[in-house]
């Protein structure tokens, strides 16, 4: 039986389109046999990550989580990649949950911090993972300091990832990099995209990986090394 992995998706469903879609752009094997052996569980139905995060009387995304992770398992995967940015808040209770294994993005954007040096760093997220602090801890544990977003700033930040791409699918690269150079004007030397909609929109610009520390990106070049070695490919 052919080894393969597990993809937990549907947040939102596009992004994780996108996920597959750079996957097989990054990898490109010379014949179909060769490209990598997974399954995509795409689990629309999870609850809103950031709308828990920033009120918990909205419905907790963590048994949905954990409920995927559980259903990728029995499948008889190698290792499972979370397509989302904010999940990973979730990553602690879905991982003991589990025995498979499962990326963590966050590690795999602080080896990237690690390789560039900046001093200061920027975060373009959901104010969900911005609430969490997810990436704060990353930077500040690599010795890096946080450049803050404003308040207008992250309302239109939010109005590109909720109205634009997942409400219209409507790719507004004109928004998204007006958000970039504001980031840059706040003293920002590099910037993480921090969520998956945000990676979407620059796969379709492909700004230097100096610039940004396009967190989806690296999980999916990760993914690839690890599902290459597992299944000898």
């Amino acid at each position: 039986m052919s080894k393969f992995f597990g993809i937990i998706g549907g947040m939102g469903t596009l992004a994780s389109t996108q996920f597959i879609t750079d996957m097989n752009r990054y990898y490109r094997p010379d014949k179909d046999q060769k490209y990598l052996n997974y399954v995509l569980y795409n689990y629309a139905d999870i609850p809103d990550r950031t709308a828990y995060i920033l009120d918990q009387s909205n419905e907790n995304p963590a048994p949905y989580l954990i409920d995927a992770a559980k259903k990728v398992e029995l499948l008889g995967v190698e290792f499972v990649v979370i397509a989302c940015n904010t999940a990973h808040y979730y990553l602690k209770e879905i991982k003991a949950s589990t025995n498979v294994p499962i990326l963590n993005m966050l590690d795999i954007v602080k080896e990237r911090l690690v390789e560039l040096k900046p001093k200061k760093v920027g975060i373009m997220a959901t104010s969900g993972t911005l609430e969490s602090k997810l990436y704060h801890d990353v930077i500040k544990d690599s010795g890096n300091q946080v450049i803050e977003t404003t308040e207008a700033l992250q309302e239109r930040m939010m109005s590109l990832i909720y109205d634009d791409v997942k409400q219209n699918n409507f790719i507004n690269v004109d928004v998204f990099q007006s958000l970039i150079e504001e980031y840059k004007s706040l003293g920002a030397e590099v910037i993480i995209l921090g969520c998956t909609e945000l990676s979407l929109l620059n796969s379709h610009l492909e700004i230097s990986d100096d610039e940004l520390i396009d967190a989806q990106k690296l999980t999916i070049l990760e993914t690839i090394n690890r599902a290459r070695v597992t299944q000898n490919k």
